[in-house]
């Protein structure tokens, strides 16, 4: 056992390493002095965007110099720094940058008076502190440490409004949310009776996990997964998603439909890489039927923001699919998919938020004929919905054929025939959805409206959108620009 000054010079040498995560700690604190100094003023979205623009200067100049060929244990292997982690800290701090956005460029939402305020953006800054540490995670309490700090963020975040709607579902969430971290904490504790070490991606953790009974290694390693499974919305942990989605403000939903699958993807394929469990037939199980509740769930709803939560949960089961092919493609198609469908859920709650503030609802059939006065946004609702099926000229085309392939790829060298059947059932589904993604373009040119009402769209929400939009397009035909980058990290 190491002594109290190596110890301690390993937590200075750490601490230095940690100097971005540092930069997000003494923004809430700044966000909370100025607060109290001049608690009228507007200065919050300021901050909050100077801290993440600080954190994203200080993450490329330590990657620069650091460590960007040499990774790095921190905290006594609590923490693993290298260019993967980086990278998707990168993407969600980037898609936190959208998210402040998103709550200024909307003057006249119902939303705006409470997510304003200064404590919005101290817990979103929280979330995203808890989220940086799950990517850098590789031991079992840092990890549920992590998971926890996310999950109490996100709890006060979808009741910030302090509705009845808002307060009910983040009740239900944090029920869910307790129940998944006890099943989760329980299987951390099986996984380390059976290893004797709480470091996953050591190399004592696999052989001494295989040596134990097969029926403990499922069980133990499937309740260990519960807590990310809950992250991504991934059935059997996805019954808290359509109320919590329905009653919580745009950005918030936003918010918790892309950062959070981020980091939880990346600690699930250091965990699953651990545990060998990436083939399982239970993840294959809940692969479909999260493509199934999900997908099927979807075609019956008439609010927007619902459909988007049974979407989201079919998207949960797209990005695992990759993890099944337990393949360097695989990984970086699963990395690829996740990068891109951030861009795609942000444009889709950006262009619902538009359509609603002149409709005044989240009902679809409150929106006809809304296409025809904004041809623009028509037009942009068209793309999304296509990225959001799968089809071109979309990045969402690109991200499907990749995770497919990779599937295809590892059918062919294993000859699993449950790959197979996956990939047959993943092409269906991915078809199914078609039927309610296009409901939105339907309703925006096949119907007509009696609305006298003038159009308001503002140019910061158009260029809130095409920010958002573009690169749905030009990573289409330009997918190389993202997986050359991907490629690079070693997945």
């Amino acid at each position: 056992m190491p002594s109290i000054v190596e110890q301690l010079d390993q937590i200075v040498f750490s601490m230095s390493s940690f100097i971005p995560e540092i930069t997000l700690v003494l923004g809430m604190l700044l966000l909370i002095i100025t607060d109290l100094i001049r608690p009228k003023t507007n200065f919050a979205i300021v901050i909050a965007l100077f801290v993440l623009v600080a954190y994203a200067t200080f993450l490329e100049l330590q990657q620069a110099i650091d460590f960007k060929l040499k990774p790095q244990f921190l905290f006594d292997e609590m923490l693993y720094l290298d260019a993967k982690g980086s990278f998707f800290k990168l993407s969600i701090v980037l898609f936190s940058i959208f998210i402040c956005l998103h709550t200024f460029v909307f003057e006249q939402a119902n939303w705006r008076k409470d997510l304003r305020q200064t404590e919005f953006y101290v817990v979103l800054i929280a979330i995203v502190l808890g989220l940086f540490i799950m990517a850098m995670a590789v031991n079992l309490i840092s990890l549920f440490v992590a998971i926890e700090l996310v999950s109490m963020g996100s709890y006060i975040l979808v009741a910030f409004s302090r509705e009845k709607n808002s307060l009910e579902a983040a009740i239900q969430y944090l029920i869910f949310g307790a129940t998944s971290s006890a099943i989760m904490l329980y299987g951390f504790s099986m996984l380390y009776g059976m290893t004797g070490s709480m470091v996953f991606v050591g190399k004592a953790f696999q052989p001494h996990l295989l040596a134990q009974q097969p029926l403990s290694i499922f069980i133990g390693s499937f309740m260990a997964v519960g807590g990310l499974l809950f992250k991504l919305a991934a059935v059997p942990f996805h019954v808290w998603t359509p109320q919590v989605y329905e009653a919580s403000p745009t950005p918030t939903v936003s918010f918790l439909s892309v950062l959070p699958k981020i980091a939880a993807l990346l600690a699930l394929m250091r965990l699953l890489e651990a545990l060998g469990f990436a083939q399982n037939n239970a993840l294959v199980g809940i692969i479909a039927a999260s493509l199934l509740i999900g997908n099927f769930s979807a075609l019956w709803q008439l609010d927007a923001k619902k459909m988007l939560a049974y979407s989201s949960i079919a998207h949960a089961g797209f990005m695992l699919v990759g993890l099944c092919a337990t393949s360097k493609l695989g990984s970086e198609a699963t990395t690829f998919y996740v990068v891109t469908y951030g861009f795609i859920n942000l444009a889709a709650f950006v262009l619902l938020d538009v359509l609603s503030q002149h409709s005044g609802s989240m009902q679809l059939d409150s929106f006809a004929g809304l296409g025809r006065k904004q041809p623009i946004l028509g037009v942009a609702a068209v793309v999304i919905a296509l990225a959001l099926v799968g089809l071109p000229p979309t990045v969402g085309f690109s991200g499907k054929l990749l995770i497919f392939t990779a599937l295809w790829d590892a059918f062919q060298q294993s000859q699993d025939l449950t790959l197979f059947y996956l990939l047959i059932f993943g092409l269906v589904n991915a078809a199914i959805s078609l039927f309610y993604y296009l409901k939105i373009p339907y309703q925006l040119f096949f119907k007509e409206t009696d609305s006298a009402i003038p159009f308001v769209f503002t140019l910061a929400q158009k260029a809130l959108l095409a920010a958002l939009t573009i690169p749905i397009i030009i990573l289409f035909f330009k997918p190389e620009w993202l997986m050359d980058v991907i490629g690079q990290l070693r997945l």
